[in-house]
């Protein structure tokens, strides 16, 4: 069965600074009617992304592609947390 609504939203993303490298943070996330996502110039299906670890600010854009549709999300990192600045549709 297809879904009726074929927006693309996002569940949740969660920043762990805990991993096993150092010099890596990882990001889940979880969205909506998502196939496979891209960052820079790197395409995956997971719902992890690992980062290199910073210590001031760093901005990311993930596309999130679907069915149809493509969102761009600008993801903020902070060295505790991790903010979404700007949804654009595509």
């Amino acid at each position: 069965m297809s879904r009726k609504r074929k927006n693309i939203s996002m569940l949740y993303i969660d920043y762990d600074k805990n991993t096993e490298n150092a010099d890596y943070v990882e990001i889940k996330y979880r969205f909506r009617n998502a196939i496979w996502f891209k960052t820079d110039d790197t395409k995956t299906i997971s719902n992890k992304l690992m980062v290199p670890k910073n210590e001031g600010k760093k901005e990311i854009n993930l596309t999130v592609h679907g069915y149809f549709r493509s969102n761009i999300y600008k993801l903020l990192l902070m060295p505790d947390y991790i903010q979404v600045e700007k949804v654009t549709q595509g």
